[in-house]
């Protein structure tokens, strides 16, 4: 379906598949769907057989439900899982592949079955909206726990159900900065505390923030802060 604000969706149902989505290879396994916007460049570049593709448009309704509510509004591509329902997904696909390979074709049927996988992507897709809506609120505070731990894109990607490519870019776009860089940002924040407030050495603060390194830190520190721990330490103390 053409129109404005399209969006395509790949369902995997069975197998594997990979893309390529711009310059990012993308690989989903049975039970994804992958959303992405569908005037950017994408290829399927190695398939198992087990998956199906639609193009909607943001402005179609299906029973009752606008499409636009599930789809990313923003960014390249976002993967989505199917638990519960992968089995109906499984049983309705494969029905509604016979039906279209079959010569004596029911379209009545073989709509109602893809009516019955949408219905499905819908009751998915839904449920994460509000973790779709709020990630970089979501992926900031989970930052703010755990920011002395050795945090990853890819884990923090993982935490809120999107790709690493639009975590990056959305983050960014709404914070500032990258996300390691928010997370070495909070870090120098309690180092700065740290040196305010406690008699600490400084590589004592080093190793409780996970650098094993105390040279790497100070780097860091001037880096982040434009003085040495020490120097803060000592021009906090004459103020």
């Amino acid at each position: 379906m053409a129109g404005m604000g399209n969006q395509m969706l790949y369902l995997v149902y069975r197998n594997s598949i990979q893309i390529l989505i711009e310059d990012e290879l993308v690989t989903l396994f049975e039970g994804q769907v992958l959303l992405s916007k569908a005037d950017i460049s994408r290829k399927v570049i190695q398939m198992n057989s087990g998956y199906f593709q639609l193009l909607f448009s943001q402005a179609v309704t299906f029973k009752g439900k606008l499409s636009g509510e599930i789809f990313i509004d923003s960014g390249v591509y976002q993967v989505f899982e199917i638990s519960e329902d992968l089995e109906s997904c499984k049983f309705l696909c494969e029905r509604m592949l016979r039906e279209i390979e079959d010569e004596n074709i029911s379209r009545e049927l073989a709509d109602t079955l893809l009516e019955g996988v949408l219905s499905i992507l819908c009751k998915t897709l839904s449920s994460k909206s509000s973790i779709q809506r709020d990630f970089i609120a979501i992926t900031k505070e989970y930052i703010e726990k755990h920011y002395k731990e050795n945090l990853s894109l890819s884990e923090l990607a993982d935490h809120v159900n999107v790709s690493v490519y639009h975590l990056s870019h959305m983050f960014k776009e709404e914070v500032g900065i990258s996300p390691i860089q928010y997370a070495i940002f909070c870090r120098m924040e309690y180092a700065k505390k740290q040196l305010r407030e406690t008699s600490c050495s400084v590589q004592k603060i080093a190793v409780e923030l996970g650098y094993e390194n105390p040279n790497y830190f100070n780097l860091l520190f001037k880096k982040t802060v434009g003085i040495s721990p020490g120097t803060y330490r000592k021009e906090w103390k004459r103020r």
